[in-house]
């Protein structure tokens, strides 16, 4: 995902899939909405982020772009 997607997917409330690997284990997390777009700064070096509400509405996530898609309902809902 890149930057301006994530905006975009904030605006319209889509669904986000998070992927993360745990090992050898690949995990994905199904977020309701993107709540934050912004970026971290460690060591000068400026990285961008989103912050995910869970599928729940009871956790939040902070990930990296790389690390998200928007759902494929969520494609839809946006067309």
């Amino acid at each position: 995902m890149t930057f301006d997607e994530a905006i975009a997917a904030a605006r319209l409330e889509l669904p986000v899939v998070l992927t993360i690997l745990d090992g050898a284990t690949r995990i994905s997390i199904e977020g309701k909405r993107i709540t934050q777009v912004g970026y971290d700064f460690k060591a000068g070096k400026e990285s961008p982020f989103v912050q995910l509400l869970d599928k729940n509405g009871g956790c939040v996530y902070n990930a990296r772009l790389e690390d998200c898609r928007i759902k494929e309902e969520g494609l839809v809902k946006a067309v």
